[in-house]
């Protein structure tokens, strides 16, 4: 089938802003529908936003998600490293996944940029995408939550 590039339905609204306890800054929750249709093929992507590139990565950060056949590596990253920031998410079941591994902890302090593998900072924001690794074969939703500290 063919390849296809979405917007998520909560972009751009769709963010929370509360205080941050113990840190200079506000976590913010983005929250990211998405849904994949049946034939959707591999590389296909959907735009879940643009974030700061300061923003320290929040452990809360998950995805929910029906199973969605065909989907065994979806990624989370920009255009240019599509698993910049988390590969290999299998979707084929329904469930919901962490974003942030305790693996991930000691790179908390971190700005987006860096989490992202960015050698340098940009200077600019940050798209983040969600592509898939194989055709779906079948049509599903989900959400992803972004959670993440800002000044």
């Amino acid at each position: 089938m063919a390849k296809v590039e979405r917007i998520s339905k909560g972009w751009p609204t769709g963010n929370a802003v509360l205080p941050a306890s113990g840190l200079n800054g506000k976590l913010r929750c983005y929250t990211r529908p998405f849904e994949i249709e049946n034939g959707d093929s591999a590389d296909s992507t959907i735009l879940l936003g643009v974030f700061p590139r300061t923003m320290l990565l929040h452990h809360g950060s998950i995805i929910y998600h029906e199973a969605i056949a065909g989907v065994t590596g979806l990624k989370i990253g920009t255009k240019e490293t599509p698993d910049a920031l988390k590969g290999g998410i299998d979707i084929s079941s329904g469930a919901y996944k962490g974003l942030v591994s305790s693996a991930d902890a000691l790179n908390s302090l971190q700005p987006l940029w860096q989490r992202l593998g960015m050698v340098k900072d940009p200077f600019e924001d940050i798209e983040l995408y969600l592509t898939l690794n194989a055709e779906a074969t079948a049509s599903g939703k989900g959400v992803v939550i972004i959670q993440g500290i800002t000044e």
